[in-house]
């Protein structure tokens, strides 16, 4: 996550097409890193679990079984990634509204002029805006389904 400044959200700017977003007091910026996916770091990042007793080194093992690529330029990014990132883009939306602010996702936007305007490495991948800040308004909730029509009882 990024967390852009006042420059930064005006060189952003062009990039999206909701004007709330950069009239947000905060924008982060929310993407993910290809070179986390590379043999080098995984084994480094299995090793420092191992050390800290959080997986085995058997469970360590099995992911050091498994073919990963050795240069950034090889990666593709695995669909767990993003929802990793969809978690903790939806927890920090959870606790914005925790603490009376409101967010709001946006996909809505260019992300290859985000990753220009921002300078960012080439290994990062913009996946989405979450701006955050007091509501101008107040709006009712929305309709929500009732537990019955969401869950299949067997």
């Amino acid at each position: 996550m990024l967390l852009v400044n006042k420059e930064e959200k005006e060189k952003i700017a062009g990039a999206v097409i909701q004007p709330f977003v950069v009239d947000a007091p905060a924008v982060f910026v929310c993407c993910l890193d290809r070179s986390a996916y590379t043999r080098g770091l995984v084994e480094k990042r299995m090793d420092e679990l191992v050390q800290s007793n959080v997986i085995s080194e058997e469970a360590a093992g099995y992911i050091y079984q498994r073919k990963m690529p050795e240069q950034v330029e090889d990666v593709v990014i695995p669909a767990s990634a993003y929802i990793d990132l969809g978690i903790a883009v939806e927890q920090m939306v959870l606790m914005a509204a925790a603490l009376g602010l409101g967010s709001c996702w946006v996909r809505l936007f260019n992300p290859q002029q985000v990753h220009e305007a921002l300078n960012l490495s080439e290994t990062i991948e913009v996946i989405a805006l979450l701006p955050v800040g007091y509501p101008a308004e107040t709006t009712p909730p929305r309709p929500r389904l009732s537990r019955d029509q969401i869950m299949i009882n067997y």
